[in-house]
């Protein structure tokens, strides 16, 4: 934390004005710490909530000094388990809030040898989010963030059901049920069914049939959660921008158009590749300089969704410029895997520049108008 605390502070900064307070909050389950930097007088106190609602309690504390006081507020706290909630409150309140990305600060080798919740407040109350470096996180609406939700849902209930079967075929296995090797949903339930009573335990033959009804109910609220993603589809330009090119599909779409939310938050196409985390790391020291690979920062599923779109660009677009600039890279020697990961950053840009100035990709093709 130490590169970004506020050693000289700089008056003539309109962030850094008499009329500021900063006030960093460290967030626990249910204590909650605040410290509060007086930029008028230059003095630091701190307070505790840990009461039974802390959470409102902190809201009406924050209230009640922006109206006596009569001063510009910034809250600063960690992303966490709190989430981007309590910033969509302050703001709404007209106090400025941020939240820290912890994973992304720089780090010192001076250790830290106590640690508590009022020097993580401090330490918080202290930092100077006004440096272009702050790793700021990005706040997404209520309707965003809820989007965002419902696919990391979707992963999971398909990662459920899956487990399901793969279970109930480990105990098919154990008492010698002979199955194919591609067992789809529907082939696994007529394998269950088709099954008779002797042929395996009793207790074993209990868990096969508990597991069969979780799957049947992971299903079904599968088929829900599809229907309320189509809805959504209809109605979000972002999707149906993107799906303008061939190689492109809804899960695709909608993966990136939800987990990106704004576009134009990102300066150019290097900052939004850095943000998928596509960008490569080099680790420095004297006359070395080794390749660590990417850096792998940005939200895993954005990535994986990249790199899916690389190798569908691959059969799709072979006549674009990227997947001719990849195909000569691994003629040239390179790796397969470098080659597309090397597209899935350049087509990251591409698309960049594709939702927020309307620059085609070159060679690339559209699909055809039904």
């Amino acid at each position: 934390m130490e590169p970004y605390i506020c050693r000289n502070v700089d008056m003539s900064n309109s962030h850094m004005g008499e009329s500021w307070l900063y006030v960093g909050l460290d967030l626990g389950e249910r204590i909650w710490v605040a410290g509060v930097l007086d930029l008028r007088s230059c003095r630091y106190s701190s307070r505790k909530f840990d009461s039974g609602d802390v959470w409102r309690d902190c809201l009406n504390w924050l209230v009640e000094i922006k109206e006596s006081e009569g001063c510009r507020i910034h809250v600063l706290y960690e992303a966490g388990r709190q989430g981007f909630e309590l910033a969509r409150q302050l703001r709404a309140l007209e106090i400025e809030a941020d939240l820290v990305a912890v994973s992304r600060l720089e780090k010192t080798r001076k250790k830290k040898r106590g640690r508590s919740d009022r020097m993580d407040a401090k330490a918080l109350t202290y930092m100077d989010w006004t440096d272009a470096r702050f790793p700021r996180v990005w706040v997404p609406s209520r309707e965003q963030e809820g989007m965002r939700n419902l696919l990391m849902w979707e992963i999971t209930l398909e990662k459920s059901l899956k487990q399901c079967r793969n279970r109930g075929l480990s105990i098919l296995a154990r008492w010698g049920v002979r199955y194919d090797i591609r067992m789809s949903a529907d082939r696994y339930k007529n394998l269950v069914a088709a099954i008779p009573a002797s042929v395996i335990g009793d207790m074993d033959q209990l868990r096969l049939d508990c597991l069969s009804r979780e799957a049947d109910f992971l299903k079904g609220e599968l088929g829900k959660l599809h229907s309320v993603l189509s809805d959504h589809l209809e109605s979000d330009s972002a999707i149906s921008k993107l799906m303008v090119w061939r190689g492109i599909g809804e899960k695709s779409a909608r993966s990136l158009a939800w987990y990106i939310g704004d576009w134009h938050r990102f300066s150019n196409g290097g900052s939004f590749s850095a943000y998928c985390g596509l960008t490569s790391v080099h680790a420095r020291s004297a006359t070395s300089d080794i390749d660590k690979g990417i850096s792998r920062s940005g939200h895993r599923i954005l990535r994986a969704t990249l790199g899916q779109l690389a190798m569908l660009w691959q059969r799709w677009q072979p006549g674009c410029e990227l997947v001719i600039a990849a195909s000569e890279k691994v003629t040239k020697g390179k790796a397969g895997r470098i080659a597309r990961t090397a597209l899935a950053r350049q087509l990251a840009v591409a698309l960049w520049k594709w939702m927020v100035y309307d620059e085609p990709i070159k060679g690339a093709i559209r699909k055809e108008k039904k």
